[in-house]
């Protein structure tokens, strides 16, 4: 084992499960460092253990077994704790020309020397009182901070834990760090577990084991299954406890009789089996059920239109014949209570939205359209002209940090006021959004549900649109002909191709979609970042934006070729620092002007102007691509798409992330006029059709792959997908057999 003793120059790469840094040791040598936890900063000083090895891919990496903060003994961490909001009056700049006047002796001139902060250049009178005060003032929040950073926190995140528990903070962590979780956003159970271990919480300590099932069920749901066979909640509550069953089953039963979770024994597989949710899911799936089935049966058809007739004067009207398919889905979605659309693009989607409403406006009902994200949304409305909000702007949902929503102002008792409502994109929908639309919707309004049901399914939990479909309960129209298909494009035809499994027409003349081959993954990262600096604005004559017209989407978030590696060294190449550009560092990452950014949680109450006219304007949603007009070392500005400008401090850059490459998964809802995607080998789950096909029907103009042919054949042929554990199909049946039996 070898000992390393140094400052973090920049993070590589971070997830919640491990980093990757670059660390400038007392000698001055730079070393990339692998550690198996996140919780470090750019400026840390560090004492690390571990050994070098090296990796086939990447070269010599040191790979670290134990790491420690050396508290405030570098110049640079000094600098970072006089620049943190435990000092006002000193930024950046101030701090670092302290530093630079008083070097180690810093912190025992602001203890006991305070006067002689007079001699730093820029430091008046005024400032310095000012300084003064809140150094008086703040004395006792600096020592517990210290000391929690000494337990071994960083510095950002023992303000986080002093800012939420204050004077207690310390007796907090010592008695029960599992406290933090879900408190602070990046505290999961295996961080907070590591700092119990410095701690010597015993392995069978009751609030360890309370939150490591707690653990297990709530990873469950990143796969998007809405619950977990028992006999795996136990065994991979002992993987990650390591003690034995019977005490895990004890206070697995505490939990279960607080009503917390809820038990259910289904079919599954041909066996009955027990199987165990949240509460809060179970409920989210069950009244799904119950609220759709309502409205299903309680319909009674007061629309009163010869849709025959609406057909036959639109096609006159168009000089335009509709396909058998799309006339009944047409008639469908005007008779129907509940009506499912689902097709691949160029199949009439969205000319079958647009005559339903046109249909309902003209006998003058009032329908809705409804989208799970703002770019769905926005696309929606340019699309049919009609107005489009998000799911969760008509149901008038406030900022929440979890899953249960902290205000929904239309619900049961305050229903949404339609006659109509078309929920698009239905696909990215889950469980928990769906269960409160459903919930809010008054008997006699007509549901319309259209999505393309072999694009990926939510990131949130739940396989919403391929189980009511797959219920049988509810009429479905199947769209499988193209019929919009530009001469010479073959996106649409590739995207089938793509469902279809066969092979792809690929590079042909004057084509809008091409494949540049390369297995390697090092060599197609440069490809892509010639492609959007030079090549495709060349192509073009330049007569494209390069940031807005051209969006690199990526399968996964980690590895060279994952989004967060990509966005950095994109970021480098295009829009690098230089010395008169000011940056602001949060989580070791740079914010700059013209950098390309995307909002990824929606925040309703975020307060911005509309750049024209300066009017006020609220809310900035998921999904949402933008691009820094402004920073400094405290704030930064981003203008969006609608021109709509939003102040982010520090606080706030959590809900933002850089988008020069953004994850398939995000992409859904959204069209881009140019997308490139890398081809190479990541997880075999991942490496699908159902992936391939959801990033090149994101694309309006050209699909560019860059990659391995082998394993673009690989995921056109390869049909598995992530099987989702969901309860709908078995609820629906539940809540049928309880209505029928409610009518005898």
């Amino acid at each position: 084992m070898k000992k390393l003793i140094g400052t973090i120059k920049n993070i590589i790469y971070t997830s919640i499960k491990f980093s990757i840094f670059r660390l400038v040791d007392d000698d001055g040598k730079e070393i990339v460092c692998v550690y198996n936890d996140s919780d470090i900063d750019r400026n840390d000083y560090i004492e690390i253990i571990g050994n070098f090895e090296i990796n086939n891919k990447y070269g010599e990496r040191f790979k670290i077994f134990s790491l420690e903060k050396k508290i405030l003994n570098s110049r640079n961490d000094i600098e970072g704790y006089l620049s943190s909001s435990l000092f006002v009056g000193i930024g950046r700049k101030t701090a670092k020309k302290i530093v630079e006047k008083f070097g180690d002796q810093t912190l025992d001139i602001i203890n006991n020397y305070t006067e002689r902060l007079k001699e730093v250049d820029g430091i008046g009178d005024k400032k310095f009182l000012e300084i003064k005060s809140a150094l008086n003032k703040d004395r006792d929040d600096r020592k517990i901070i210290l000391e929690i950073m000494d337990i071994g926190f960083s510095l950002s995140n023992a303000n986080k834990i002093y800012s939420l528990f204050g004077y207690e903070s310390l007796n907090i962590i010592r008695e029960d760090p599992y406290t933090l979780i879900g408190k602070i956003n990046g505290f999961g159970f295996k961080k907070v577990d590591l700092i119990g271990k410095k701690l010597n919480i015993s392995d069978d300590n009751l609030n360890r084991i309370k939150s490591g099932i707690f653990y297990v069920l709530k990873d469950n749901l990143k796969s998007g299954n809405t619950f977990i066979l028992y006999s795996d909640m136990i065994e991979r509550s002992k993987e990650l406890l390591c003690i034995n069953e019977e005490k895990i089953i004890e206070v697995y039963n505490d939990i279960l009789s607080s009503g917390v979770v809820v038990e259910k024994e289904f079919n599954y597989d041909n066996e009955n089996l027990k199987c165990v949710f949240l509460t809060n899911i179970y409920m989210a799936e069950y009244e799904i059920c119950s609220n759709l089935v309502r409205l299903y049966i309680g319909y009674k058809d007061r629309f009163n239109i010869d849709i025959y007739k609406e057909i036959s004067e639109f096609q006159k009207k168009n000089n335009f014949e509709f396909s058998k398919d799309q006339v009944d889905a047409l008639v469908g979605g005007i008779k129907n209570s509940v009506h499912i659309i689902t097709g691949g693009p160029g199949t009439g989607k969205t000319t079958i939205i647009k005559f339903i409403l046109n249909t309902l406006v003209n006998h003058k009902f009032n329908p809705i359209m409804v989208a799970p994200t703002g770019r769905a949304a926005k696309r929606m409305m340019e699309t049919t002209g009609f107005e489009a909000k998000t799911i969760h702007r008509v149901l008038e949902i406030s900022n929440s940090d979890n899953e249960d929503f902290e205000y929904v102002g239309k619900n049961e008792n305050n229903k949404i006021n339609c006659d109509a409502i078309i929920i698009d994109e239905a696909s990215m929908i889950d469980v928990l959004i769906a269960s409160k639309l459903f919930e809010a919707l008054k008997i006699g309004t007509k549901i319309v549900i259209v999505g393309d049901v072999d694009q990926l399914p939510s990131i949130g939990p739940g396989n919403f649109l391929r189980d009511i479909i797959n219920s049988g309960i509810f009429p479905v129209s199947y769209l499988n002909k193209i019929y919009r298909q530009k001469e010479n494009s073959f996106i649409v035809l590739n995207a089938h191709k793509i469902n279809s499994g066969e092979e792809l027409i690929l590079n042909q003349k004057e084509s809008d979609f091409y494949i540049i081959n390369d297995n390697n993954e090092d060599s197609i990262c440069k490809k892509l970042i010639d492609l959007v600096s030079f090549r495709i604005p060349k192509f073009f004559q330049y007569k494209i934006d390069k940031l807005k017209d051209i969006q690199i989407l990526s399968p996964i978030r980690g590895g060279v070729l994952g989004v967060k590696n990509l966005n950095t060294i994109i970021q480098e190449n295009i829009n690098p620092k230089y010395n008169n550009k000011d940056e602001l560092i949060y989580g070791g990452k740079f914010y700059r002007v013209g950098d390309k950014v995307m909002q990824i949680k929606n925040n309703y109450e975020l307060r911005g102007y509309n750049l024209y006219d300066e009017e006020q304007v609220t809310g900035v949603f998921n999904g949402d691509i933008g691009y820094i007009i402004n920073v400094n070392e405290k704030e930064l500005s981003v203008i969006y798409d609608d021109n709509k400008v939003f102040k982010y401090t520090k606080n706030l850059l959590g809900e933002i992330e850089h988008a020069y490459a953004i994850t398939v998964h995000k992409s859904q809802g959204s069209e881009f006029p140019i997308i490139i995607l890398p081809i190479f080998k990541f997880s075999s789950m991942l490496m699908n059709r159902n992936i391939l096909y959801t990033a090149v029907t994101r694309a309006k103009k050209y699909v560019v792959l860059v990659g391995d042919i082998n394993y673009l054949t690989y995921m056109i042929k390869n049909t598995s997908k992530i099987n989702r554990s969901s309860s709908l199909k078995y609820l629906f049946n539940e809540v049928i057999n309880l209505i029928d039996k409610n009518r005898w």
